[in-house]
């Protein structure tokens, strides 16, 4: 079956935006060992959103921002809340106490409750694809966990908690897209969400937290700079994504990130997979593609991956991408 344009490259994008959050992990895990995680955190975002901050500057196009009404700030700023600070901040303190498996485990129901929440908010369709794709994909991850301990406690709330703020924020974007730009959206999320951080550090006790902001070495500095420039072009391609299609797609593609990741450990770190982990995520990646549509998805990656490519080789062109 023929799908338009418009949703061949948001399923484009959102490819883009899976492969790009990915390598993001990848690169965390391979250099930021042993950091304060609520310090780091606020350094790579804070990062990124200077990149947007400064794009816009750069390209003129900070008279959206400008142009907003109150109810379109106050919009950006629920955004800032529940996406860009309290839901990081939730996160990586439920990972301290839970440990990598059961973290990632609880996260992977990102596309789940994104679908919900959109059926709900949204009226999009959960279809008995739907129903059979999460099926397989729920299976996988339960397979992913392993023996990773699992039970009702704080850590669990934490993590759990942040997944479905962010589950809520991706359904509130693709609601607010239509009025208020992507790019605008991802500068007041990482760069008023950073600050925010700061502020709610401070305002629970962790003064420390950002004391170690400025206790970081270079190389520290230059992983965050590699992590931001990694969150900056997720985030373009991503928001990009859900302005075309829908959250139920673009959350079933993004799932697809966790084997990115993996793929990536192997083939670069060295990381020993197991049978049934292989396994976990054939079944995750089968499941998210059954939902996204195995067709469109592949019709989608054959035609713009090298269109992706000559954006990359040629930034005139990326450039001239970012000012639409």
């Amino acid at each position: 079956m023929a799908i338009e344009l418009s949703e061949k490259k948001g399923i484009a994008l959102a490819l883009a935006a899976a492969f790009i959050s990915g390598l993001s992990v990848f690169v965390n895990s391979v250099g930021v060992a042993g950091q304060d995680p609520f310090a780091y955190t606020i350094l790579k975002n804070a990062f990124a959103g200077v990149l947007f901050a400064a794009a816009l500057m750069v390209f003129g196009n900070y008279k959206e921002l400008f142009s907003l009404s109150r109810s379109q700030l106050s919009r950006l700023s629920i955004i800032t809340v529940i996406g860009g600070s309290v839901p990081f901040l939730m996160f990586f303190y439920g990972l301290s106490m839970l440990g990598g498996p059961a973290g990632s485990f609880l996260y992977r129901f990102l596309f789940v409750f994104s679908a919900i929440f959109a059926g709900i908010a949204l009226k999009e369709k959960l279809d008995a694809k739907f129903a059979v794709g999460a099926g397989l994909a729920i299976a996988g991850n339960f397979i992913l966990l392993g023996k990773g301990l699992l039970s009702l406690g704080l850590g669990e709330a934490l993590v759990l908690g942040a997944t479905v703020l962010w589950a809520i924020e991706w359904t509130l974007t693709k609601k607010f897209i239509s009025e208020i730009p992507g790019r605008v959206i991802a500068t007041s999320r990482m760069l008023a969400g950073a600050i925010a951080m700061v502020a709610i550090l401070f305002a629970v006790g962790k003064a420390d937290s950002v004391s170690a902001l400025f206790s970081f070495n270079s190389s520290t500095l230059l992983w965050g700079a590699a992590v931001g420039a990694l969150l900056f072009l997720y985030l373009t391609a991503w928001y990009s994504a859900l302005s075309r299609i829908s959250v139920t797609k673009a959350t079933a593609i993004l799932a697809l990130a966790g084997p990115v990741t993996t793929l990536l450990g192997v083939a670069f770190a060295g990381s020993a997979v197991t049978l049934s982990t292989a396994f976990g995520m054939v079944l995750l990646s089968a499941g998210a593609l059954l939902i996204a549509g195995y067709s469109e998805v592949l019709a989608a990656a054959v035609e713009y991956a090298p269109k992706s490519l000559r954006l990359i080789l040629t930034p005139s062109k990326a450039i001239a991408k970012w000012k639409e």
